[in-house]
C-alpha cells in the first residue's frame, strides 16, 4: 500500500441519467474516425501561478537533478487555454491574463478562423464552466462580434468526462514569458512519438 499515491478518476453521480446520457454521447463522439471537415477538439484551461526564483538554482550534477530552492517570489497569475485535437496530433495553448467570457470567445474565434477555416463543423468538447457557454460567442462577448458558425460545444456535467485536453507548462515570471514557456512545452510534447 502506498498511502500518498492518488489517482484522479471520474466518479459518476449516483442514479444520474443526465450524466449517463452525456457520457454516452462523448464516448460515441470519441469513437468517430478522423474527418478534417468535422474535427473533434478538446478544450480545457487552468490558472498558472507566475513565480520568480529568489536564489539561483544549483546546476545538474552526476546523479543529481537541477535543484531549486523552495522559496520563491510570487509574480501574479495567468490563465492557460489549451485546445487539442488528438486524432491529428495537434495542440495550441493560449496564455491570457484573465479567464473571462471574452478571453474564451477570442480563443475559440482564433481556432475557428485560423486552424479550421475549411471545417464544416468543429465539435468542441469542454466542461460546463460559466465562462464558456455557446452564448459567449455572440456579439456581446466576442470582441470581433458575431456568433461563431460551425462550433458545437459539448458540456459534460462532470469535469472528468472531458479529458481530451491535458495541461502542462512551467511557472515563469510574466505572461509574455509564459507564452514562450508554453511554446517550448508544445515543441517538447509534439516531439514525443505517439
Amino acid at each position: 500500500m502506498i498511502p500518498w499515491l492518488e489517482k484522479t478518476w471520474c466518479i459518476p453521480p449516483k442514479a444520474d441519467t443526465e450524466f449517463v446520457a452525456r457520457m454516452e454521447d462523448l464516448l460515441e463522439l470519441y469513437q468517430l474516425p478522423y474527418d478534417p471537415r468535422f474535427p473533434v477538439v478538446g478544450r480545457d484551461e487552468m490558472p498558472k501561478q507566475l513565480i520568480a526564483e529568489t536564489r539561483i538554482p544549483l546546476p545538474v550534477r552526476d546523479g543529481h537533478p537541477k535543484l531549486y530552492d523552495s522559496e520563491y517570489e510570487r509574480k501574479g497569475v495567468c490563465n492557460l487555454f489549451l485546445f487539442v485535437e488528438p486524432l491529428r496530433g495537434w495542440r495550441k495553448v493560449f496564455v491570457r491574463d484573465r479567464r473571462t467570457k471574452v478571453d474564451w470567445a477570442e480563443c475559440v474565434r482564433v481556432i475557428l478562423d485560423r486552424v479550421y477555416p475549411q471545417a464544416i463543423y468543429v465539435r468542441l468538447v469542454q466542461d460546463n464552466l460559466n465562462t464558456h457557454p455557446i452564448g459567449s460567442l455572440s456579439r456581446g462577448h466576442c470582441p470581433r462580434g458575431g456568433a461563431a458558425p460551425g462550433a458545437s460545444v459539448g458540456d459534460p456535467s462532470h469535469p472528468g468526462t472531458r479529458q481530451l485536453a491535458e495541461h502542462g507548462g512551467d511557472g515563469t515570471l510574466h505572461t509574455w514569458t509564459a507564452n514562450a514557456s508554453t511554446a517550448a512545452w508544445k515543441r517538447r510534447r509534439s516531439s514525443v512519438p505517439r
